[in-house]
């Protein structure tokens, strides 16, 4: 009799950890076919580069983590420019995030 009670308890245990499994084997494969490549935030930065070049400065790609955050860099004008932070917040970031499915953040370094 006790057998089988603990075989009514280790069955549904098998399936429901076999179950998980494959869950989260889907959901890596998932991630892995959404996070960003760097060509897709380069064609990004690449569009708006022609504006931020205007006022002699430059943006630079440095890295996306494994955590899908890009990391970009100011080079030249913009790099000591006091309006820099404002123009990467309400601009540059918001652009990387709306057109580069997969990115959860963009850092300024």
């Amino acid at each position: 009799m006790e057998c089988i009670q603990i075989s009514v308890l280790i069955v549904p245990y098998y399936f429901y950890r076999k179950e998980m499994i494959v869950m989260a084997e889907e959901v890596k494969a998932q991630e892995q076919e959404n996070f960003p490549t760097k060509d897709e935030v380069q064609g990004c930065i690449d569009k708006i580069r022609p504006y931020i070049q205007q006022d002699g400065g430059d943006i630079a790609l440095l890295g996306i983590d494994e955590n899908a955050v890009v990391y970009v860099a100011f080079r030249g004008a913009c790099a000591n420019c006091f309006m820099a932070a404002e123009d990467f917040s309400s601009g540059i970031r918001e652009l990387i995030l709306d057109e580069v499915p997969g990115v959860s953040d963009v850092m300024l370094v």
